[in-house]
């Protein structure tokens, strides 16, 4: 039992259990990087089945047999899908490691997000990588006079070439406390806006005593990116997934087989050129997936998707429509306003943060 002399933290099993949470750790890393430099893909399954073929204790009694039956799968399948699985797989650990500590192949650290803690501040700011000397202009509550944001003022020393954007997730840090972040405590927080000399952010989970450390008079203040490990392990586990799915579609994914087009309805749809008509009409027949490029201004949104999503909307079902940036989804908003505009009653919903989409069509925001 606890007592003020023997505290839970100080009995050997927890210390036991630490120590083996970080040997296992450590043991993981050494994996990760052995994986992430070796040169023959073809290499990598046998380290990797090697690994896995060892007890790791730890694990529930749900997990253990799902890791043993996914080992067995790995070491069943094609030699191509092994290659296929390794040359990713390196790519996905040599990224994150790079991410995380620059170059994998150096027994230096010689960068990566290991510098939110180490490098030295005058270092970051030299080369532009945090924006520093931000000055508290005002604080922005909401209806319950609850903290959700913050407005700082830029210096005017501040040269302005940082490469910050709306909807960056950041490092929001007291400057002055210590040369290194390893002894100053870090709030998350979302921009929200640029504007010129002038930053605005939305403030993550709020910290007991924030507003008062905010508004504090000549308290300055610095941005930095956060960056997140998880992104890299979601194309690792990706993989996992794909390992696991039918043969069939791993075959459409390594080339094997071809994805089925059955030219089984033809879409006329006016104004489009021959090629963008041949994509639209591919597009609605195709049976497994069908990918179309084209250069920037070559119609891909504006006539194309607009086309397809204007014959599928009048099919059973629902459209998902998916980007990478708030600007190209905004673009497809704005081609379904289009639709509608011309006589199309699609009913849809735009999600995202509020901040950043553009104002004519914050309407469809969900």
């Amino acid at each position: 039992s606890s007592s003020k002399d023997n505290p839970v933290r100080s009995h050997r099993p927890h210390f036991e259990e630490s120590q083996f949470l970080i040997n296992a750790r450590n043991v993981f890393i050494a994996h990760e990087r052995m994986m992430a430099t070796e040169e023959d893909a073809s290499n990598i399954i046998p380290l990797l089945l090697d690994h896995l073929s060892k007890p790791i204790r730890g694990l529930s009694k749900y997990d253990a047999p799902r890791l043993q039956n996914w080992r067995a799968t790995l070491k069943d399948s094609s030699n191509l899908f092994k290659l296929y699985f390794g040359e990713f797989l390196k790519f996905g650990l040599k990224e994150k490691w790079y991410a995380k500590m620059g170059n994998p192949h150096s027994n230096r650290i010689t960068g990566g997000y290991r510098n939110t803690w180490i490098q030295p501040l005058a270092e970051k700011i030299e080369d532009c990588s945090i924006v520093a000397n931000l000055e508290t202009k005002s604080i922005i509550k909401d209806k319950n006079e609850r903290l959700t944001g913050i407005v700082f003022q830029r210096s005017e020393n501040d040269r302005g070439n940082d490469s910050f954007k709306v909807g960056d997730i950041v490092y929001l840090i007291e400057q002055g406390k210590s040369r290194f972040n390893l002894h100053n405590s870090l709030i998350t927080a979302t921009v929200d806006e640029l504007r010129l000399g002038e930053i605005e952010l939305q403030i993550g989970q709020v910290q007991l005593g924030m507003e008062k450390r905010l508004s504090r008079p000549g308290q300055s203040w610095m941005i930095e990116h956060r960056l997140f490990e998880s992104s890299f392990d979601l194309m690792i586990n990706n993989l996992v997934t794909l390992s696991n799915c039918e043969i069939s579609k791993q075959s459409l994914l390594l080339g094997l087989q071809r994805p089925v087009l059955e030219l089984e309805t033809e879409i006329n749809e006016p104004g489009l050129t021959d090629q963008q008509a041949s994509a639209v009409n591919k597009a609605v027949n195709a049976k497994d997936y069908f990918l179309i490029h084209g250069v920037p201004g070559s119609g891909k949104t504006s006539k194309v998707i607009k086309a397809i999503v204007k014959h599928e909307s009048k099919r059973p079902g629902g459209i998902l429509l998916l980007s990478y940036t708030n600007k190209a989804a905004d673009k497809l908003t704005e081609v379904l306003v289009e639709l509608n505009e011309e006589g199309e009653n699609i009913p849809f919903f735009r999600m995202g943060r509020e901040k950043a989409i553009a104002e004519d069509i914050k309407e469809t925001l969900l």
